[in-house]
């Protein structure tokens, strides 16, 4: 995960998208539009085929492969899911690629920063430089040479 990119999407049943790229996404900051009908109905037909209301999901966040973070809602139902992104997920891990990139496939405008997530992905820190070797502070014993 810390060498993925961070992408946040809400798509909501009045066709409107809100979009937000964090680290390394290809497009950064928050953006809005609006997507088809067409789109729309794509979506629930994947989303109907991975069996969205019963899918494998994992405990919290994963932090060592590309993964997703999805709320589903549907009636007075909601649905918090996390699924990896890997050859072991299939087709789920498709359908979430799929929806990750429809921000290319719709016309998106800058906003401010005042979108309103409710996944956590989007608050994940990059990954810290490592520190210079003079100032860790409990550095590894030497190794003494032996000839």
């Amino acid at each position: 995960m810390r060498n993925c990119p961070v992408v946040g999407l809400i798509i909501d049943s009045t066709l409107n998208m809100q979009y937000y790229g964090g680290y390394k996404a290809t497009l950064q900051g928050y953006y809005h539009g609006t997507v088809t009908p067409g789109y729309w109905d794509t979506l629930n037909i994947k989303l109907k085929q991975i069996n969205f209301k019963t899918l494998d999901t994992i405990n919290g966040l994963p932090l060592d492969g590309e993964s997703a973070e999805a709320i589903f809602y549907w009636g007075a139902n909601k649905r918090h899911v996390f699924v990896p992104i890997d050859s072991n997920t299939a087709p789920a891990a498709g359908v979430f690629t799929w929806i990750m990139n429809s921000y290319k496939r719709t016309d998106l405008q800058k906003m401010g920063n005042n979108a309103q997530f409710e996944t956590t992905f989007q608050f994940i820190k990059p990954p810290s430089p490592p520190l210079p070797a003079d100032r860790v502070l409990f550095p590894p014993p030497k190794k003494n040479k032996r000839y």
